[in-house]
C-alpha cells in the first residue's frame, strides 16, 4: 500500500515541495483533506477489522511558515453526537487539543520540521462519540495534511505508527487511511501491518444511532482482563471465516460471524434497547448486525436499498421506542486524500 500522487485525471505527478523553511512561496495555499468515517470490529474482528463508510470529514488548511505556532480553527459544520440535540460544532476543540492539529504537529515534529502557523476550516458529517470513527478521521486528516506538505519524507509506515499511538488501536485509522474493509495489527514495538480485505463492497448500511452517547473509555472499561480459550478460539474461527466470506462475496454467510464473545456481550448492556434491536437482525432481509466500534451505534448490513427500506419500515416501532436514529450509509472505497494548492491529489 505505497503512497501515490495523482492529478485530476489520475496521472502520477511529481512530489510537491515540503513546506519547511526552504519551501518556495508558491507552496503556500489551501490544502483540502478529505477522510471517510469508519466502522470497526464487525463483531468478531475485535480491534482488527475496520470498514470505511461514506460520511466524510473535510479540512481546508492554510499554512504560514512566517508565523510558527499560530493557530486558528473554525468549524463550518458538524452533526451532533449520539444523544445530543445541538449542533456538534461546539464539541470540536478550537485550540491545541484539536486532534487534527495534534496529529499534524506530531508529524512535523517527528520529521524535525518547524510547525508553521495553521488555519483549519473543518466541516464534518461524522457524529462524534458515536462509534463511527470521528477521532480516527481527525487523526488521518492531520497526517495526510502532513504527508502533503512534508512529501516523501513522511512515509506511510510513519503515518500509521503515529496514528496508532494517537488512537490506541489500528482498526479505525487503517480504514480511514485506505478506504474499503481492512484488517490491521499493531505490533508491540510500534510497527503496523494492514491488509486490504476488499476495497469495493456492494452493500448498503444502516447506522442506528441511539439517544444516549457512550464514551470509548466507558465501553473499554467493562471488558474483562482475560478470556477463556473457547472464547478466543470462537473469535479466531469467526474472524477467519468473516474475512473469507467478504473476499468471496458470500454475503449470506455473514450473520452468525458478527456474533462474538470478546466485547459485544459486555458492551451491549450499556446501550439501552440494544438487545431488542439486535433481535431485528433475525429478519431475512438483514445480512447481519454488530456494535460499531466501541458503540453506541449499531450497524446493520443489506444487499441493496430495497431490502434496507423494507427492513427499516418493519423495524421503526422498535427503533423509535428506544430512540435510535437511522442513518443510511454505504461502504467507502476511498480513504484519506489531500488536494494540494495546485489541484493535485495525494493518497496513501
Amino acid at each position: 500500500m505505497g503512497s501515490r500522487r495523482m492529478d485530476r485525471e489520475g496521472r502520477p505527478v511529481a512530489e510537491a515541495p515540503a513546506l519547511g523553511r526552504s519551501a518556495p512561496k508558491d507552496a503556500v495555499g489551501v490544502w483540502t483533506a478529505r477522510v471517510p468515517a469508519s466502522s470497526a470490529n464487525l463483531g468478531s474482528g475485535f480491534d482488527v477489522l475496520g470498514m470505511a463508510v461514506d460520511l466524510e470529514l473535510v479540512v481546508r488548511a492554510t499554512f504560514d511558515p512566517e508565523a510558527p505556532g499560530a493557530l486558528s480553527i473554525a468549524v463550518a459544520g458538524a452533526p451532533p453526537a449520539a444523544g445530543a440535540a445541538a449542533d456538534g460544532a461546539a464539541s470540536i476543540p478550537n485550540d491545541e487539543t484539536n486532534l487534527i492539529y495534534r496529529a499534524f504537529r506530531a508529524a512535523l515534529q517527528a520529521a524535525g520540521e518547524p510547525v508553521p502557523g495553521v488555519r483549519f476550516v473543518i466541516e464534518s458529517a461524522i457524529p462524534p462519540a458515536s462509534g463511527l470513527g470521528s477521532s480516527a478521521a481527525a487523526i488521518a486528516a492531520g497526517l495526510i495534511l502532513a504527508r502533503g506538505v512534508l512529501g516523501a519524507r513522511f512515509r506511510i509506515d510513519d503515518g500509521l505508527a503515529l496514528a496508532v499511538r494517537l488512537e490506541g488501536h489500528p482498526d479505525n485509522v487503517a480504514a480511514a487511511f485506505f478506504g474499503g474493509l481492512v484488517a490491521a495489527w499493531a505490533a508491540e514495538e510500534g510497527a503496523v501491518s494492514v491488509q486490504m480485505v476488499r476495497r469495493e463492497l456492494p452493500l448498503r448500511l444502516l447506522a442506528l444511532v441511539p439517544e444516549r452517547p457512550l464514551s470509548t473509555a466507558s465501553s473499554r472499561a467493562v471488558l474483562p482482563k482475560a478470556y477463556s480459550r473457547p472464547d478466543v478460539v470462537d473469535a479466531l474461527a469467526k474472524v477467519a471465516l468473516l474475512v473469507s466470506a467478504v473476499k468471496n462475496g458470500d454475503w449470506g454467510a455473514l450473520k452468525p460471524l458478527f456474533a462474538d464473545r470478546l466485547h459485544q456481550p459486555y458492551r451491549l448492556p450499556l446501550v439501552p434497547g440494544a438487545e431488542a434491536v439486535f433481535r431485528l437482525a433475525n429478519d431475512r432481509r438483514c445480512l447481519g448486525m454488530y456494535l460499531s466500534g466501541a458503540g453506541p451505534t449499531i450497524m446493520a448490513l443489506f444487499l441493496d436499498e430495497a431490502e434496507r427500506a423494507a427492513w427499516l419500515e418493519g423495524a421503526r416501532p422498535v427503533l423509535e421506542a428506544y430512540g435510535f436514529r437511522p442513518l443510511e450509509l454505504a461502504p467507502s472505497a476511498v480513504g484519506a486524500r489531500v488536494e494540494t494548492p495546485e489541484g493535485e491529489t495525494l493518497a496513501w
